[in-house]
Parts: C-alpha cells; sequence; structure tokens
C-alpha cells in the first residue's frame, strides 16, 4: 500500500511509498476554480469522505468530496480563515478565524452553521483533546479551551506571545506550545503547558532560531519536532528537558509538519516549494527525498490510515 498526498489549488495527490526504501511518486491533482491566494489549513470528515480547505485569502471553506474527486461546495464570508478540526461525535467541522477572532462551528453534511464564538484577536490553530472532549484554540497571547458543541468557553491558558502550532502529550496532561517570535529578532521559544492547572510549566528558548511554526510530537519515542523559518531548520527537543537533540537544514517558509508513524518519517512543508521527506527511524533524521509542489503551498494533512498525505 501507498501513501498519497494532495496539493491545492492544484490539488495534486502524491502517492507515498509505505515502504522506507521505495521513493515517493506524484498521483494526481484537483482544481480549485476562482479560489485565489493562500490557503491555509485543511481538516478531513471520515464519515462523508470531505475533505475541507480553509482558503484564507479567499475567505471561504471549500469542501471536497474525495470519492468524486472535485469540490462540491463553499461556504463563503469568512474572515482569514485559518485552523480546521473535525469533531467526530457531533458531525462537526470547526473553523478559527484570524479576520474577525471567531471560531464557527458547522455539519459536516448540511454545512449549515451551528454556533460561533468571537474570541478576540488572531483566532488561529486549533486541537480537539480527545481526552477531555474540549477543543484547545491559540489566539492574542492565550490558549483558550472550548466546548465543542457550544463552543462556550471552559478556561485559558496565558501565554507570553501569540501561538502558532501546539501538540498535546498523549501520556500526560502537557501541551507543547510554539512561541515563533519575529523575523528580524527571532527569539523563538517553546512553552509547556498543564491543560488541568491551566498553567505554563516549562518554557525552552530557542537560542538562534525562530519563526518555529510547525510542530509535531513523537509520543512513542519521546521527541519533540519543530520547524523554523529563521533559519530554515527542523530540530528535535527532548520533551522533558527542552534540551536540543538534533538538527537539520529543510525547506524555508514551511507551515505545517507530519510524523508518520507506521514509517516513522516526517514530511515538512513548505512554501517554497517543496516537500522534504526526512526519514526518523534511526537516531536522529536523515533526509531522504524533496518532493516539488507549488511555490506558496505550506500546509498539509496526513492521514495515516488511509496512506494519504494532503498538501495546499
Amino acid at each position: 500500500m501507498r501513501l498519497r498526498y494532495l496539493l491545492l489549488p492544484l490539488a495534486t495527490l502524491l502517492m507515498l511509498a509505505e515502504s522506507s526504501a521505495a521513493p515517493p511518486l506524484l498521483r494526481r491533482s484537483i482544481p480549485l476554480p476562482k479560489v485565489d491566494g493562500h490557503l491555509a489549513h485543511l481538516t478531513l470528515d471520515a464519515r462523508t469522505q470531505r475533505l475541507f480547505v480553509a482558503a484564507y485569502a479567499h475567505g471561504s471553506l471549500e469542501v471536497i468530496d474525495l470519492a468524486a474527486g472535485q469540490r462540491v461546495a463553499s461556504i463563503s464570508g469568512l474572515k482569514r480563515p485559518r485552523g480546521l478540526v473535525i469533531v467526530p461525535d457531533s458531525g462537526l467541522v470547526v473553523a478559527t478565524c484570524a479576520g474577525d477572532g471567531t471560531v464557527r462551528a458547522y455539519d459536516t453534511r448540511t454545512l449549515e452553521e451551528r454556533s460561533t464564538r468571537k474570541l478576540g484577536d488572531k483566532a488561529d490553530h486549533l486541537l480537539l483533546n480527545d481526552r477531555t472532549g474540549q477543543l484547545l484554540v491559540g489566539y492574542g497571547s492565550a490558549l483558550t479551551l472550548l466546548q465543542p458543541r457550544s463552543l462556550n468557553p471552559a478556561a485559558q491558558i496565558p501565554l507570553k506571545s501569540h501561538p502558532a502550532s501546539f501538540q498535546l502529550d498523549p501520556d500526560s496532561s502537557r501541551v507543547f506550545i510554539n512561541l515563533p517570535g519575529n523575523w528580524l529578532l527571532g527569539g523563538g521559544r517553546v512553552a509547556v503547558a498543564d491543560v488541568t492547572s491551566k498553567q505554563v510549566v516549562s518554557m525552552w528558548e530557542l537560542e538562534g532560531s525562530g519563526l518555529n511554526h510547525p510542530m509535531a510530537y513523537d509520543a512513542e519515542h519521546k521527541l519533540v519536532y519543530i520547524v523554523c523559518r529563521r533559519p530554515a531548520q527542523l530540530i528535535a527537543l527532548d520533551p522533558n528537558s527542552g534540551r536540543q537533540v538534533f538538527a537539520a537544514e529543510c525547506s524555508g517558509d514551511a507551515d505545517d509538519m507530519f510524523l508518520d508513524p507506521l514509517s516513522r518519517r516526517l514530511y515538512v512543508i513548505g512554501g517554497d516549494g517543496q516537500v522534504d521527506v526526512f526519514d526518523c527511524a534511526q537516531n536522529g533524521c536523515v533526509k531522504s527525498d524533496s518532493l516539488p509542489t507549488a511555490p506558496g503551498a505550506r500546509t498539509g494533512l496526513l492521514v495515516p490510515e488511509q496512506r494519504l498525505l494532503y498538501v495546499a
């Protein structure tokens, strides 16, 4: 079996080999007509086999039927939609909108809006905590915890700056949070917070590095992977001490990264027009391939169960 990936708006479906010895192969593409500009994050509803794409610049949520291989609907009128997540038990897709600071929940079948909540400045990344059933949303200088159906706030974790990507530790109550700093000064950090106490318990400085946006967590092998844009590099950190385990150059302008648990491959999706493939089965990670995509395609979604990687 091979792992496929999809690039949007050219929507290129690529086959990535499950075997560590086989090279990834390009599969196909699906267009998104009249959707211009930067695309943000993606999510897949397994029940409907619909892929939801946040069209950030276009101000819409694009809906792709994977069986038909084409776009079937569009939710318009959104202000810079950014993050997306599926809430399986309720049949909802939840979107954050950076332009007006709202979080919006839609029925994945009818696409009707079920609830909305205004948080504030730059509502961004979000995750579903499978242990608590709550949503974690990054906005302003905090993470907020929301009830998934009503989007009512449950709690907040204050931070020192705006959070980028974050990942939950399935074996504890910790959440690892990228704090990217800025382009001129760098100053990237990783905050470690406890979702039970709602407090930051550790802060790790990234010396000489910043703009750390993507993050992935290898719970089995206990490594926090981050990608910095300044300079462009993949870094692995010890999840207990924050000690840097290794670093390697990678594609620039990356906004997403995914770890395939079957092959232990990392896919770094770079906006400079390629996906870097790192083999991490041994100590450290070795760059094994770079897959050409398109300039500006820097986000994606890995679906390991279906051997699928989507790139937008």
